[in-house]
This record gives C-alpha cells, sequence and structure tokens, in this order.
C-alpha cells in the first residue's frame, strides 16, 4: 500500500469523526477518534531519534515512517480486537451498558476493516 491510501483513509476517518462529532454521536467519535491515533502511532519513528536543542523557530518534528497495508490492517483489527475483549469482561462484571457500548465501537472498527479489505480488491 501506498503511503496516499493511507493518507486517504487517515483523512477519511477524520472526516468521519468530524461528522460525528457534529452529530454528538460520543461513540462513533470514540471508536473513531481511538482508530485514528493507533494508525498515526503506528507511524511512530521505530528507534528513538536524538534531538538536538531546538533552536529558535525551528520544529524540533522528526519524520514518520511509511505505515504498510499489512500494518493499516492489523492496527484497525487489533483496535476491534481490544474492543470485543474489554466488551466481554464488562459483561462478566454484570455491566451491560458499558459492554455495549464497546460493542458498538467494535462494529464500527469492523465495518471500516471490510470497507478497506473491500477497497483493496
Amino acid at each position: 500500500m501506498t503511503r496516499e491510501i493511507v493518507d486517504i483513509w487517515r483523512e477519511r476517518i477524520r472526516r468521519e469523526l468530524q461528522a460525528a462529532a457534529f452529530r454528538r454521536d460520543a461513540i462513533v467519535a470514540a471508536a473513531l477518534r481511538d482508530v485514528l491515533h493507533a494508525i498515526d502511532n503506528t507511524g511512530a519513528p521505530d528507534k528513538p531519534v536524538s534531538v538536538a536543542e531546538p533552536v529558535f523557530g525551528q520544529s524540533a518534528e522528526v519524520p514518520r515512517r511509511s505505515v504498510s497495508e499489512a500494518e493499516l490492517k492489523a492496527v484497525i483489527a487489533c483496535q476491534a480486537e481490544e474492543r470485543e475483549a474489554a466488551a466481554s469482561q464488562y459483561r462478566d462484571l454484570g455491566r451491560p451498558e458499558e459492554a455495549a457500548r464497546l460493542e458498538a465501537e467494535a462494529a464500527l472498527v469492523r465495518r471500516l476493516m471490510s470497507e478497506l479489505e473491500g477497497s483493496q480488491r
């Protein structure tokens, strides 16, 4: 997967996040925000980069690494799996409301995953 495709997916998730925030849909917004952060964290540099003392007016940012198709799919799948596992634990603890919220978030993330796989065919 090229960097452009990952950027297209980031932008798509950002647009869906903005729409969810506008609708005040907290469940969808939380799930999309987490997925977006997870994708961004995947692009963090592998090794700590030694940064010289910041110079006034210049950024101390380091370049992000490219995220592959496999990494993107794995990150999104992991987000769904984590929510499903947490929902199961909440159900076992007798907290069905929290479980239902996490199951709704997991369903949204699974939908993103299936759309990503469908767009690659």
